[in-house]
């Protein structure tokens, strides 16, 4: 007999053992399924399992045991219910008597609560049948152990719920995948064909998750009430890890219009608590970086509170919060190109891009003491040629990674950083402790991302195109043309060129930037930098240069050559 039969027919012995005296019923039913078990014993698991999930007597000891109330029968019956379900051998249509059993002790203690815990997910994982009304009640007995005041179950209950949720878009996307490509939203206007019942499902349990952290009442899952935080946790996860079925399904993006935008604007208003905040950022990035396409409108709001938390009448742990959004976005070349182009290039449309640029160069030249520079006054940059601590030296707790041996007149990376960004610090109830250099510190990191982004996606485009002065020859840059009149820049006609359309987009994009690129690395010049951060600002001010000049932007080029000159003299 296989491991699975004779584990099974060991549960059942033992439940019939307990119950022999009290609960002769009990004992009966076990044997039946035991008889079951050995009449088959000389099968493979696989098919004594289907043999189990054709008989309706595979339940009864389960159901029978719950009705008794007795805490140590009903724990013996979920554990040989959660190795049947294991195995996908019960009958698919007994899981609603499952879950309403399990519903009616779910309050006889907390080893009875993680067991049903234990069982709720391969009930779900296991039978492709859950759908609509049983999904949503095995949905709301998890959300109801999540409100539980013991630790170890509201825990456990908080991460089974974010397992089932995911769980439901994971079907989505498994049916997804075994269909033909076709168009997606964002290519096709015509209607979405009629959605599956793993779809309808889980676009019912995120418009639920939206309703319910907005403070509303639910339509799919029978709960009062969801923690906001917990709500934006919920949100978070499935569009970081099922984007692709919101953009596949337009119903799913109408949701986000509909429901989720709204919702996460207000709460932006409304709140002022750090665990609100911070989850609220996390929610932001994730929607523009991955769903910009489908609410380009909601993500130009998103990004214009960003901006606007950066003014310094807000709390220092708000502004480091949208700082950190910046700084994931400015590592995306393809979403910055795409700001410029949404927004900035879109007539009577607020320039995003240009203003987004100028707010993190304000941000460099806020507060000059704070970064080694007397009274604002310039001042030769100094490297300071001083070892950096790794991580593994710095301190514990919240604050700086770095050491006291660090002069912290000096920006340097080992002063600056926290151990975790506060993007990541979900446990956190305060703000932790932030060193103000930190703040100037992600600014550096975002300029001169945006600067190293726009460079790796031109130069060596423009390189490849440059002619040659012989065979093997070094490229051979011809006159630049006037910046005004882009179509030729160092031998490069953009209107014939293969990535003409790119490179067009990024001579705007420095022609944008530029001002307020060279205004914050002609400060940051005058400041005391450490060496590894000296380095990464001249390799941003020539890749500045290079990309200036390779694009026909003169006056750029010659204000940034000039600055370094400047810098360079006593």
């Amino acid at each position: 007999m296989s491991g699975f039969g004779s584990s099974i027919m060991t549960e059942l012995a033992s439940l019939s053992s307990e119950a022999r005296r009290k609960y002769p019923e009990i004992k009966e039913a076990s044997e039946r399924v035991i008889l079951l078990i050995r009449s088959s014993k000389n099968k493979p698991p696989a098919d004594l399992a289907l043999e189990l999930a054709h008989s309706a007597d595979t339940i009864l000891p389960f159901t029978l045991a719950c009705t008794t109330k007795q805490v140590k029968l009903i724990t013996i019956a979920m554990g040989c219910m959660q190795r049947l379900t294991t195995h996908s051998a019960i009958p698919a249509d007994s899981i609603a008597t499952i879950l309403t059993t399990l519903n009616d002790v779910v309050s006889l203690g907390v080893e009875i609560q993680l067991r049903i815990l234990q069982l709720l997910m391969p009930l779900l994982s296991n039978y492709e049948s859950v759908h609509g009304p049983v999904l949503a009640q095995a949905l709301k007995l998890c959300f109801k152990l999540q409100e539980s005041k013991v630790g170890v179950v509201n825990n456990t209950a908080a991460a089974t719920l974010r397992q089932l949720v995911i769980l439901v878009f994971e079907k989505v996307g498994r049916e997804d995948e075994a269909l033909p490509p076709t168009l997606t939203v964002s290519q096709s206007e015509s209607p979405d064909p009629g959605l599956s019942s793993s779809a309808r499902d889980a676009l019912a349990v995120f418009q639920d998750l939206c309703l319910l952290t907005g403070g509303l009442s639910p339509q799919f899952i029978d709960i009062v009430g969801l923690a906001r935080t917990f709500g934006l946790e919920l949100m978070e996860s499935v569009l970081t890890y099922h984007s692709s079925v919101f953009r596949r399904h337009r119903p799913f993006a109408a949701l986000l219009r509909d429901h989720m935008c709204p919702v996460v604007i207000k709460l932006f208003s409304d709140s002022s608590d750090f665990p609100s905040y911070m989850r609220l950022m996390r929610l932001f990035f994730i929607s523009i970086k991955q769903l910009r396409t489908l609410i380009p409108v909601e993500c130009e709001i998103y990004i214009t509170m960003l901006i606007r938390l950066l003014d310094p009448d807000y709390p220092m742990w708000q502004r480091v919060l949208a700082m950190e959004v910046f700084r994931g976005m400015c590592g995306d070349g393809e979403l910055l190109r795409f700001l410029y182009s949404e927004y900035d290039l879109r007539e009577r449309a607020k320039p995003v891009y240009a203003d987004f640029i100028a707010a993190l160069g304000r941000i460099a030249t806020e507060k000059p003491n704070s970064i080694g520079i007397a009274n604002g006054s310039a001042a030769t940059p100094q490297p300071t040629g001083t070892a950096l601590t790794t991580a593994a030296e710095a301190p514990g707790g919240n604050g700086p990674e770095g050491s006291d041996s660090v002069d912290p007149s000096v920006l340097s990376r080992s002063l600056a950083l926290v151990r975790v960004q506060c993007l990541d610090q979900l446990d956190k109830v305060e703000p932790p402790p932030i060193p103000d250099s930190y703040l100037f510190y992600l600014s550096m990191m975002c300029l001169t991302g945006v600067v190293d982004k726009l460079a790796a996606t031109t130069l060596p485009l423009v390189t490849q195109s440059l002619p040659l002065a012989a065979s093997g020859a070094s490229p051979v840059p011809e006159p630049l043309s006037d910046p005004t009149v882009p179509v030729l820049t160092r031998g490069l006609n953009l209107d014939q060129h293969a990535h003409g359309a790119l490179l067009r987009t990024v001579r705007g994009m420095t022609d944008a930037a530029w001002p307020a690129l060279l205004a914050a690395f002609s400060f940051y010049l005058t400041t005391r930098l450490d060496d590894e951060l000296f380095r990464q600002l001249m390799t941003a001010y020539q890749h500045l240069t290079n990309l200036s000049g390779a694009l026909g932007l003169g006056t750029p080029r010659d204000a940034l050559l000039t600055s370094l000159c400047k810098h360079c003299l006593p």
